[in-house]
Parts: C-alpha cells; sequence; structure tokens
C-alpha cells in the first residue's frame, strides 16, 4: 500500500511538473518577438484549435497587409492543448522566421487577389484577444480610456444593462479571452467581432464578462 502512495505521489508530481514546463512554454512563445500566436478556448478541443487557427490566420494576414490563406501556412503551425475542467484552450503559433513565412512574405503572393467578403476584425478587438488574460485587460482599459480610445468600461455589476455595451470574455479555467461581442443592436442579434457571425451572450454561460463602451465616430 505504501508502494502504491509513494507511485501516485510520483505520477502527480511528474503532470504537475509537465503543466508547469507546458505554460512556461507557452508564456514564453507570447513574450518573444519571434512568434505570431492565437488561442481559443471551446469545451471542444477540436473547435479550439480550428479557430484558433482562423484567429492566427487573421493575424498573419494582418502582419503581411494582404490576404493569406491557410494552405500558404497551415504545414508550419504548431499547437498546444492546455486543458481546464470545463474548456480547453488551444494556443496555436508561427515563427516569423519559418519557410512560410517567407513565402507568404515573397512577391509571389503580391499576385493573389484578395478574398471578397472576408471578415477582418478591428485593431481594438485584435488587441484585446492578444491579453494574457483577464488582469491584463484591466490595465489595457485604464491605458486605453486615459487615451480616450475607450469611454469607460466595468463589469456586469456595474452595469444596469449590458445590451448596449461591447463584451469580451475570458475563459473560466485559465481566464483567457475567448471572444468580443458587439452591442445589441434594435433587437438583433449581437456580432462576434472576431468571426462576423451572429453570437449571443447565452452561448458563453460560465465565463468572466468586461463591458466597455467606445468613443463614437
Amino acid at each position: 500500500m505504501k508502494r502504491l502512495i509513494t507511485i501516485f505521489s510520483l505520477l502527480f508530481c511528474m503532470v504537475s511538473v509537465n503543466a508547469q514546463g507546458i505554460i512556461k512554454k507557452v508564456n514564453d512563445i507570447k513574450m518573444s518577438e519571434e512568434y505570431i500566436w492565437a488561442q481559443y478556448a471551446n469545451p471542444s478541443p477540436d473547435s479550439a484549435l480550428v479557430k484558433a487557427k482562423e484567429w492566427l490566420l487573421m493575424l498573419v494576414s494582418e502582419a503581411e497587409g494582404r490576404p493569406v490563406s491557410m494552405r500558404e501556412i497551415s504545414p508550419y503551425i504548431r499547437h498546444i492543448y492546455l486543458k481546464g475542467e470545463t474548456v480547453t484552450r488551444a494556443f496555436v503559433y508561427i515563427k516569423k522566421t519559418d519557410t512560410s513565412h517567407q513565402i507568404i512574405a515573397s512577391d509571389t503572393l503580391n499576385s493573389l487577389k484578395p478574398e471578397e467578403n472576408v471578415f477582418t476584425p478591428d485593431s481594438l478587438t485584435l488587441s484585446l484577444m492578444s491579453l494574457k488574460d483577464i488582469y491584463a485587460a484591466r490595465d489595457y482599459f485604464d491605458t486605453a480610456v486615459v487615451q480616450g480610445n475607450i469611454v469607460r468600461y466595468g463589469s456586469p455589476k456595474e452595469a444596469e444593462t449590458m445590451d448596449d455595451k461591447y463584451l469580451i470574455l475570458f475563459s473560466q479555467d485559465n481566464l483567457a479571452p475567448i471572444c468580443v461581442l458587439s452591442p445589441v443592436y434594435e433587437g438583433a442579434e449581437r456580432t462576434n467581432m472576431v468571426n462576423g457571425q451572429n453570437d449571443s451572450l447565452d452561448n458563453y454561460h460560465g465565463c468572466y464578462a468586461v463591458w466597455y463602451v467606445i468613443k463614437s465616430k
């Protein structure tokens, strides 16, 4: 019995050390300027990976200033799963100096015609989705308010209604950003500002939310 307890203790330590190593690797990639990365949380690991890759494609396209096809970067994308109790976060990344990135930046892709009806997130959404967690969001919003890009922000408890406000939602497990939702306009559904699809706050039960109001144009 004592031997079994010892074995289980060793296995637990090994799992804990391995998890810490994975988290450190993810954080190192985020802090490095050598990579372009994206992440997405979903109860389904496969769905999380698909969405994370779509998000990465948008970021690469933005970096290159032109539409980039998944075919060009897919062979060079690496991914890491971070599993929580209710959702799995898929973390994907690509090294800027990879062969794929060199191909993307080459003149051969200048001849590619832009895809029609491709939704591109605005710069604010891109910045919010690149945040590490909800704590980083507080610092970001404080700076944005001072700069005048955002009028105000707060928690759901501080708002009589959130229908007229943008929402950024965070995973309950790892506190990473999941998506950004638009206000409700004239009774219509919210828009997912990451993919341009109709969405609803009802699809994100158990997630943390921060609302914000942008400066009128």
